[in-house]
Formats: structure tokens, C-alpha cells, sequence
């Protein structure tokens, strides 16, 4: 037996003796060429090579120590700042912060970790039950899907559970005077964007919408719009919702009521405080307000319009052009006054006078040979008719 003992123990030191690999003392260490584990023709430094199903574990580096640091490390190093990529395993004694005890790692001490899967896609999945479950995935077009293996957007979420419909959920734990949390959205380079908000408790903003939800934007305008169906409003009482509101697919409104049949149906009182009118448009388009007398008398008043506008009325000018007089007729009962305005080129005004008939002469002697600008208004200030005249 101690020959035998001997005689490998010889040979094994001239193999080490012979060969490239050197020993000092307890360490044994290769200085050149490639070390093969399974093939005789090892291409980089150490190469692991087999051929089998019964077991795919090529290398293994255990630590046995229970200490509350216990892991062990497979680390990678390149240049010479010691910076390093790791993948670790910590033992299920190990009590560090955050307690990771039993986790797997994989991490660096350099400027980032990357993980790529050039032309193929990253998967990300836990266990339950022994079985193995996708979890995540970006795709080979950068898309992102939760739940779902064939995401279509940038971040496509995708669930079929009754017990938890909440699939994003965003938290600001600060009590703040200002403490909010956001979801903007942004398109295009100008800055604007329209946010889901949800103010918190403590908020002290002006106006006062602590614990407010709110629907804005910075942008030209806020849409809301249901394609094909209706928009409802709700509010909650005692845990039960109520619809308050809604616009139906005909654009008739409805309040306290689900089926409109006018383009606003309240089902309920309507109160106007403060002397405020309610206005009512006659068949010709004039405007009525209507309000209460302290003793509850009904009052009728015309609106007197402050927007200029052309209104739809025959009305005749002759002759133009002129050398004298310039007849005007208005073809309509409805105007007790005519305000009658004319303009040179330039925009001054040379001539400005009222007429109480619905036929009148204007005489334009004075006026200089040129062209000119009528305007004429009735008794409210709308603009009815606008002509250019030529005075010989």
C-alpha cells in the first residue's frame, strides 16, 4: 500500500513538474494557456464542457459557514479601478440590511448594470408550487408586459383576478402642505401635459382640496369623451354611488335623471339666487330675462346685447354711388333705432348720427369725392349691416 501511495504521489509531482502549472507552497497557479475541463481543446481560460442530462450544474462554489454574513461571491473584474460585478447567494443565517436572508444577487460596485438579450427578449419570472411563472418580459421592440407575454404598448398590464383590480398604484407617504402624488402624461416638445392627481390629507393649497382627486391639464384644454356611449358623474353616500350627472350619446343632459329627453332635464328644483336671470331666446332671436319681484311677480326684460354681431336683415342702400343723399330702408319692424356710422379709409370716423325711422335719408353733401365705410347698428349695439360706399 505505501508503495502505491507513493508511486502516485511521484507521479502526480511530475506532472505538476512537467506541465505548465506551478506551485509555491500551499497554491497551485497556471501563468499561460487555456485550462479545459471535459475537452481537450479548451478556447478561453477555463472551459467547462459535457455532454449529459443527468446533471447541468458545471460549477459550484459553496461556503458551509452559518455567520450572520455568510455568502459566497462569483466575482467579475475588469481594469484596474477594483470596481466589480458580482453574483452572489447569501445564506439563510445572514441578517444584513435589508434582510436578504437565502436571496440570490446579482450586482456591481461599477457605473451600472446592464442586462441585454441581443435580438431575443428578457424574461422575469418567481416560482409557486415548484412551477415556474412569467412574470415580466421586454420585448425585442423594448415593450413592456406585466402579466401578459405579448405586450403591444410601451407598458402593457394584463390580469384576470376578481380579488385586486388595482394594477398601477403610485404613493407619496409625505404630510406635507403640498404632499401630492402624479401621473402626467406629455406629447409633443411645448412642456404641457394633463396629470391624475390625488392630493393628500394635510394639504393647505388654495383653493382647500385636501384629499382631493383631480382630473388637469396645463395644456389648450381638457376633453372628456365617451366614443359611442355616455359620460355619467357619481358622487357616494354612505358607501352607495349615486349618479349625479350625465351626457348621453345625443349630447342631451340629465340631471338626477338616466334618460334625458331635452337638451337639459332636471329631475328636481333649480335654484337662482341673488337676482340672476333665467334667459329665454324667442322664436325671432331676441333674448328675455326673467326673474321674480319681491312679491313673487314674474318679470320680463330684454337682453341688451354688448356683443356686436351681423344680424340677418334686408336692408336697402341707394344710390350708390352717390353725389347727395343716400336713402336707407330696414325691412324689419323689430328695430326701433338705427345708429348709423361712417369711416374713411384710414378708420376715422367723419359722420355719426341716430335715426328713429325704419326709412331715412343721410346727406353726404359735406363729404369729400372717395370711398367710405357704413356701419350700421340697432338700438342694442348690434352690428346689422356693414357696406362700402362710394360718394362722386
Amino acid at each position: 500500500m505505501r508503495r502505491i501511495i507513493f508511486i502516485s504521489f511521484f507521479t502526480l509531482i511530475s506532472i505538476v513538474s512537467y506541465g505548465q502549472w506551478q506551485s509555491e507552497g500551499n497554491n497551485i497557479y497556471f501563468n499561460s494557456g487555456n485550462v479545459g475541463i471535459g475537452t481537450d481543446n479548451p478556447t478561453v481560460k477555463l472551459n467547462i464542457y459535457d455532454n449529459t442530462d443527468i446533471e447541468r450544474t458545471f460549477l459550484k462554489l459553496e461556503n458551509k459557514s452559518l455567520s450572520n454574513t455568510s455568502s459566497v461571491n462569483l466575482r467579475l473584474f475588469a481594469g484596474n479601478n477594483g470596481s466589480f460585478t458580482s453574483l452572489s447567494h447569501l445564506s439563510e443565517t445572514y441578517t444584513g440590511t435589508p434582510n436578504q436572508a437565502d436571496f440570490g444577487q446579482l450586482w456591481t460596485n461599477g457605473a451600472g448594470l446592464l442586462l441585454r438579450a441581443n435580438g431575443g427578449i428578457l424574461r422575469f419570472e418567481t416560482s409557486e408550487e415548484d412551477a415556474s411563472i412569467e412574470r415580466m418580459r421586454i420585448d425585442v421592440n423594448g415593450n413592456i408586459g406585466i402579466g401578459t407575454n405579448n405586450p403591444t404598448v410601451k407598458l402593457d398590464i394584463s390580469d384576470s383576478t376578481e380579488s385586486d383590480r388595482t394594477f398601477l398604484k403610485l404613493k407619496n407617504k409625505s404630510l406635507s402642505n403640498t404632499s401630492s402624488v402624479n401621473l402626467r402624461l406629455f406629447a409633443g416638445n411645448n412642456g404641457s401635459f394633463t396629470s391624475l392627481s390625488h392630493l393628500s390629507e394635510t394639504y393647505t393649497g388654495s383653493p382647500n382640496q385636501a384629499d382631493f382627486g383631480q382630473l388637469w391639464t396645463t395644456g389648450a384644454g381638457l376633453l372628456l369623451r365617451a366614443n359611442g356611449g355616455i359620460l355619467r358623474f357619481e358622487t357616494s353616500e354612505e358607501g352607495a354611488t349615486n349618479e349625479r350627472m350625465r351626457i348621453d350619446v345625443s349630447g342631451n343632459v340629465g340631471i338626477n335623471t338616466t334618460q334625458p329627453r331635452e337638451r337639459l332635464e332636471v329631475n328636481g328644483n333649480i335654484l337662482i339666487k341673488d337676482n340672476f336671470a333665467l334667459i329665454l331666446t324667442s322664436p325671432n332671436g331676441t333674448e328675455f330675462n326673467i326673474t321674480v319681484d319681491n312679491n313673487g311677480n314674474l318679470v320680463t326684460s330684454r337682453v341688451a346685447s354688448t356683443k356686436p354681431k351681423t344680424a340677418d336683415i334686408n336692408i336697402s342702400i341707394y344710390p350708390n354711388p352717390t353725389k347727395n343723399y343716400l336713402t336707407i330702408h330696414v325691412n324689419e319692424n323689430t328695430i326701433q333705432k338705427i345708429d348709423v356710422e361712417i369711416y374713411d379709409l384710414s378708420g376715422k370716423m367723419v359722420f355719426m348720427k341716430n335715426y328713429t325711422s325704419n326709412s331715412f335719408q343721410i346727406n353726404t353733401i359735406d363729404l369729400m369725392t372717395g370711398t367710405y365705410i357704413l356701419k350700421l347698428k340697432d338700438q342694442y349695439g348690434n352690428l346689422i349691416k356693414t357696406e362700402k360706399i362710394i360718394k362722386q
